[in-house]
């Protein structure tokens, strides 16, 4: 993939995530491995310009990585734009856009310093020690390129890691004694009107106190595509 294409591609994944659209892949062929793919995000994300708020960690477990058609896990950005604040008072919209495949429940850690690129790999103690803060998050995963089913890890990881918004919540005290292992996510949703498809508009009184990292609420459940992309689009008007 020569340069012009390389560019050409991050910008219309740019346009595609800035105007909440989806777009036919933006490349005459899909990335032939993973150095290209990681070239794709970096190309998408200058074009996207606006800073990060982060780094994103995907398919750590084994079924994920399974559709994805991967050994291992990937990491994507999240952008600064797409970073949403908010509390358990007032709640947050969540941003459902066409693309959207689902919300993930996650653990987040606000770094105290950095961990520069070494040979040697970090411990675990090591990392520990290099981490500020612990907090509760929710992703909002999906595709700007249109495409039927999950794309492969090379596909994922150059359209922005599936990222499209990111909501962090209040940092946990004593997280040091936790087990993060077995931490589980409890969901309390209330709507403006009713949920379409079992997609709610707004999300409000969320207690990320209980579930794995990366349960599913019940309402956020995997609905056929043409069901939940009809009441989205009905939901806006479109």
């Amino acid at each position: 993939m020569d340069e012009t294409v390389l560019q050409g591609a991050g910008a219309a994944l740019a346009h595609a995530r800035k105007t909440a659209m989806q777009v036919p892949p933006p490349w005459p062929e899909a990335p032939a491995g993973l150095e290209q793919a990681y070239a794709l995000q970096r190309a998408a994300i200058a074009a996207l310009g606006g800073g990060l708020a982060g780094w994103k960690i995907g398919a750590t477990g084994k079924d994920h990585q399974a559709r994805l058609k991967t050994d291992r896990p990937f990491f994507g950005p999240i952008p600064a734009t797409d970073l949403h604040e908010a509390d358990a008072q007032n709640g947050v919209a969540l941003p459902f856009r066409p693309g959207t495949r689902g919300v993930e429940c996650e653990i987040a850690f606000c770094m105290a310093r950095a961990l520069p690129s070494r040979k040697a790999p970090y411990g675990r103690d090591e990392v520990k020690a290099a981490v500020g803060s612990l907090h509760p998050a929710l992703e909002v995963v999906g595709t700007r390129v249109a495409a039927d089913g999950l794309p492969d890890v090379r596909l994922a990881i150059a359209d922005y890691g599936l990222n499209m918004a990111f909501l962090p919540g209040a940092a946990v005290a004593g997280w040091h004694e936790l087990d993060l292992s077995s931490i589980a996510a409890r969901w309390c949703w209330a709507t403006r009107s009713r949920p379409w498809c079992g997609w709610p508009t707004t999300a409000r009184g969320s207690r990320p106190a209980s579930g794995s990292a990366r349960a599913r609420s019940p309402a956020s459940r995997r609905l056929p595509r043409d069901r939940w992309q009809k009441a989205i689009s009905a939901r806006s008007g479109g």
